[in-house]
């Protein structure tokens, strides 16, 4: 197993998803769902992160396959997708979150998976 090298809180680091740059933020913490904070170089901005629980996480996996990124583009799945953040007490706000970009690579997705990809 590699070892993570852990960063200092204001480090800005590239994005392993998409390149962007990231501000490590703090210490992750057992009480943030569905995402935490990283304070190493495997950390993901808000946007890679809510794609990959998106992509990854049963039942909602699942719609995605079916429905790429519509249903992020509807303000009522929004909604109850911030909400979830809220009530998990994620470390990230719905501002963080490139939503056009997220539809996006959600509809790339939906796309590999069609073609018979994981």
């Amino acid at each position: 197993m590699r070892r993570r090298k852990v960063l200092a809180q204001g480090t800005v680091i590239d994005c392993p998803g998409c390149g962007r740059r990231c501000v490590v933020r703090g210490q992750p913490s057992e009480a943030e769902r569905p995402l935490t904070r990283s304070n190493t170089t495997d950390g993901w901005c808000a946007t890679c992160a809510l794609a990959r629980w998106l992509t990854t996480t049963e039942p909602v996996s699942r719609l995605v396959r079916h429905s790429g990124g519509d249903g992020v583009r509807l303000p009522h799945v929004r909604d109850q997708i911030i909400t979830l953040m809220r009530v998990g007490n994620c470390p990230i706000s719905a501002d963080e979150v490139d939503w056009e970009a997220l539809a996006d690579r959600l509809d790339r997705k939906a796309a590999e998976y069609a073609k018979g990809g994981e």
